[in-house]
């Protein structure tokens, strides 16, 4: 009698929730790295909510999905002063342990629980690593500008006057 009372207990535990709910988890941790480190980072859903702010090495906990039936999207971006932005995309699939479903969890954990849990879904980038390239600044460009005139100057190629008007102008646009 005690053997039958588990197995009861047992198929309707199973037969009351999804396979992925089960066996796999709908919030997921993304590990965000950059090059360089201490970059800011930032989070957004599809809908261009922030989920996630930090500074890199960065841990953000994201849901899977977003809504019934409806999987997740985020954009990562990263920024640094003295460097340009990076973002990068982070998407989501079908869990493959949502197919146990069809073996385990039933009609209910196939169209009701795991797609209402978001558990159906995994996201498919576990790490971002990210490297953000230099910022071309208008100081650094300035500069390589004037020593390009000074050179100009000293081979003659231009004359003082052509190179002091020239200095001013470069000077005047930082």
């Amino acid at each position: 009698m005690k053997f039958l009372s588990i197995c009861a207990l047992t198929f309707t535990t199973l037969l009351s929730t999804g396979c992925a709910s089960i066996v796999s988890k709908s919030r997921y941790p993304v590990s965000i790295t950059t090059e360089p480190a201490a970059a800011k980072i930032e989070v957004k859903d599809q809908d261009g909510v922030v989920r996630f702010t930090g500074t890199s090495p960065a841990t953000a906990m994201l849901d899977a999905g977003n809504g019934y039936f409806s999987r997740a999207r985020y954009t990562v971006t990263a920024s640094k002063e003295g460097f340009d932005t990076a973002t990068m995309p982070l998407q989501t699939s079908i869990d493959g342990w949502y197919w146990g479903n069809i073996a385990v969890g039933g009609l209910i954990g196939l169209l009701i629980v795991d797609p209402l849990t978001g558990a159906m879904y995994e996201i498919d980038t576990p790490v971002a690593n990210m490297s953000l390239p230099p910022a071309a600044t208008q100081v650094h460009m300035s500069g390589e500008r004037l020593r390009k005139l000074k050179e100009l100057r000293d081979t003659g190629v231009l004359t003082d006057s052509e190179y002091q008007t020239k200095k001013k102008a470069v000077v005047r646009d930082l």
